[in-house]
């Protein structure tokens, strides 16, 4: 029930009915300059807010171009911009139809008051939007709406973003494009935990647009169906959240855990007695997407302990988290119950799989889609660009709208990019007001026709991309991104101008242009997180202040894709190869220093060999040798030298050219001439035996093949045969140096790389006793 008794401190208590009754009235009486609302709603009624908002524009016939809106941010930035504001107060009564202040407390109104007192003397309307607590609903109902709210929010994979208006089709089923790229086998996820009756818990870590938020998506999809139970944890109702909403509202309140932030996120979502989700966690599949979205490490690990408190508690039916991979350092010494699990690249004939079902469900021709797969097979760059799911669709988009492929991220990112820019250029002038096509200049009624240009775009997108990689890079509240468009324009035209230009260009960004999309509960991101980093990296070296920060500190985790791109934007599409040399000579400097290392070292110059962008045969050979030192006898923890192997392995097998000369070259020099400097004691990957004195007894009667997965690292079980066979690897020094070893796993490891397939079926046991080692 709702009420409407009573007033607070703030202003008249309101149901969202009398709100837009009394917003209606408001803009009735008052036509000759914008009404100012002050409306004050607690978190968790902003979608009743967003229906009334929506209501009153379209009854009064309002165009989102005058409407400002300002949600109270009470840090400096936020303040900063209220001021702007204020001093703007005059020519926003004049321009606008309706001026809108949101507030979520009391502190928020007097933070308003203090800091815009003259936009506030205006005020026609300040009240509270007050709802009663509904009554709960039962769980089956609960659990009823869940299931098709799932179902009906992650069914489709949405390509609205990137295909074109014209084309008819770009909701395809998910469950026909998914492809499998998270293996969860026993050799994937490693030993199981000697407690079994723990509910399922997974971290899947990954490289961007490898299918970390696609396997989460289909999980959630599957689940919500009943149709499967991928995880074996039984029938579950699956919750898939985007960490990125609870991270805002994390930083304005740190003490709230995130099950209590559940019940509130579920009401924004429509959730009927969103509360009866607390009593039943156990029946719940609870999917964390994006913990790299949250910028506070402090925060993320705070995630990850309440995760695995209910876990071992038996406190929710099974927890799969989602991050990238330089999150492995983050977990290494925190004890938790979830295993790890990585994403891979996809394989042939899951490509064709993928495009085959693109172009079927889209209903286009299939006259392109073999050659596209021809092409794919035959070119060893289209291959390497294709193993992960975003490039396999950037490419399938691209060969389609072009007809030509680029054989290098970089420039299919270009391409992609300078696709979307023209889309947005074409679609209106930037800074348009009121009619489409032109632009109003202050102070004057006269308009003229302006032709927007790529670096009007560019001048914005470099630093709006810039601002959400450091809100986390996922969605941003609108309130917040016209604010920062606001502050972005600011820096050329008056405060007065940018405030029209900001509003402009949010009423630009509502049409088709795929560059920025709006999201559930009124908020916006990029299509894709690697789309704003693209765009980030192509505008760093023009920014002396982001250029300066880039080469202070190269391996910041968060800035892996953003120097990346950055290189390739200098070194492939603009040819600046003096800026480009002082970056990779920075980081090659910058890669030397005393201590422990994390796994972001090693992950950039993986990186630089795979984009390849402009490099010297002189600056590749430094990367490769540098690379190798880091992996070969460097120190990581446990959790990261797993990661660090897997993404070193993955580069060799599909290195060619240069690069794979190289490598080649580095390999048989350190597995022949320097064998006694690599740190075979590192490569083994800790588990549940690695560090015993004997194997354990309890493994006698497993595979040895299993044995050995588990507690090899992924570069030496790799040896035999691929890499081995494909970089003409002479192991026999190794080979000696690892008899001269006390340490029974030189002894497993030796006869592993020796022995054929059909020798390491046999039993563990069997071969321990030939092997003369004694179990524990």
């Amino acid at each position: 029930m709702i009420s409407t008794a009573g007033t607070t401190q703030t202003g008249l208590l309101v149901d969202p009915t009398e709100l837009a009754e009394r917003l209606d009235r408001e803009l009735l009486l008052t036509d000759w300059r914008a009404i100012v609302a002050v409306v004050v709603a607690r978190p968790g009624l902003e979608r009743a807010i967003d229906r009334v908002h929506k209501e009153v524009l379209q009854r009064h016939q309002i165009p989102q171009s005058r409407v400002a809106y300002y949600d109270a941010q009470r840090d400096e930035a936020g303040r900063k911009r209220l001021a702007a504001i204020n001093r703007a107060r005059d020519s926003l009564l004049n321009e606008k139809r309706l001026i809108w202040l949101h507030a979520s407390s009391a502190a928020d109104v007097r933070f308003l008051r203090a800091t815009a007192p003259d936009l506030l003397s205006a005020i026609d309307l300040f009240v509270e939007l007050h709802l009663h607590e509904a009554d709960e609903a039962d769980w089956p109902t609960c659990r009823h709406q869940l299931r098709e709210l799932i179902k009906s929010r992650h069914g489709m994979l949405d390509f609205t973003g990137l295909l074109p208006a014209s084309v008819e089709q770009r909701h395809l089923p998910l469950s026909k494009l998914y492809q499998p790229l998270v293996e969860l086998n026993e050799a994937a996820l490693g030993p199981a935990p000697r407690d079994r009756s723990t509910p399922q818990g997974l971290l899947v870590l990954g490289h961007p647009g490898t299918g970390k938020t696609t396997f989460v998506r289909h999980l959630a999809w599957t689940y919500a169906s009943d149709s499967a139970d991928p995880l074996a944890i039984g029938p579950r109702i699956p919750v898939l959240l985007s960490l990125s909403d609870y991270s805002h509202v994390r930083e304005h309140d740190r003490v709230m855990n995130l099950v209590d932030f559940l019940p509130r996120w579920l009401d924004a979502q429509g959730i009927s007695g969103s509360k009866a989700i607390s009593e039943h966690m156990p029946d719940v599949l609870l999917l964390l997407d994006g913990l790299d979205e949250m910028r506070s490490p402090d925060a993320r690990r705070v995630v990850l302990h309440e995760m695995s408190q209910l876990l071992r508690q038996g406190g929710v039916g099974g927890v799969v988290v989602t991050g990238r991979s330089f999150l492995v350092d983050e977990l290494d010494g925190e004890h938790h119950p979830l295993r790890i699990v990585s994403t891979r690249a996809a394989r042939p004939e899951e490509i064709r799989a993928f495009l085959e079902a693109f172009v079927t469900y889209r209903g286009a021709g299939r006259t392109n889609v073999e050659d596209l797969i021809n092409r794919i097979e035959r070119d060893p760059d289209l291959r390497a660009l294709a193993r992960t799911p975003l490039m396999l669709a950037f490419t399938a988009i691209l060969n389609e709208l072009e007809g030509r492929l680029p054989d290098r991220r970089i420039e299919i990112y270009y391409r992609l990019g300078e696709m979307l820019v023209d889309r947005w250029t074409r679609a209106r002038s930037i800074g348009t007001i009121g009619t489409i096509g032109t632009i109003g200049t202050i102070g004057t009624t006269k308009h003229r026709h302006a032709t927007p240009t790529r670096a009007d775009a560019l001048r914005v997108l470099g630093p709006l991309a810039w601002w959400t990689m450091e809100q986390g890079g996922g969605a941003v509240s609108e309130a917040a991104l016209e604010q920062e468009l606001q502050r972005i324009e600011a820096k050329r035209e008056t405060a007065e101008q940018a405030a029209r230009q900001s509003s402009a260009l949010l009423d630009l960004l509502r049409r088709d242009t795929a560059l920025l999309v709006p999201r559930a509960g009124n908020q916006w991101s990029f299509v894709h997180r690697s789309v704003g980093e693209y765009f980030a990296g192509a505008h760093a070296e023009r920014d002396h202040k982001r250029w300066h920060d880039l080469l202070e500190d190269p391996f910041r985790s968060e800035w892996r894709e953003i120097i990346l791109f950055c290189s390739g934007q200098l070194g492939i599409i603009e040819g600046r190869v003096d800026s480009l040399d002082e970056l990779v000579s920075t980081i090659l400097d910058k890669s030397r220093r005393p201590g422990r290392y994390d796994a972001t070292y090693p992950s950039l110059l993986i990186g630089l060999l795979e984009e390849l962008p402009g490099l010297s045969r002189q600056q590749t050979t430094k990367i490769a040798a540098r690379l190798l030192e880091l992996v070969l006898t460097m120190s990581f923890t446990h959790g990261a030298a797993r990661q660090i192997q897997r993404d070193f392995v993955d580069l060799l097998l599909k290195s060619h050219g240069l690069p794979a000369e190289i490598l080649g070259a580095q390999l048989r020099r350190w597995f022949s001439k320097k064998t006694r400097s690599i740190r075979w004691d590192r490569l083994f990957v800790a588990g549940l035996w690695s560090d015993a004195s004997k194997p354990p007894r309890s493994i006698a009667n497993e595979n040895f093949y299993q044995i050995v997965l588990t507690m090899l690292g992924p570069l030496l079980w790799s040896i035999e045969p691929d890499l081995r066979d494909r970089y003409q690897i002479d192991i026999g020094p190794t080979l000696v140096r690892w008899k001269q070893q006390n340490d029974w796993r030189y002894r497993v490891a030796e006869w592993f790389v020796t022995s054929s397939d059909e020798q390491l079926e046999r039993p563990f046991g069997e071969v321990a006793r030939e092997l003369g080692l004694e179990l524990a």
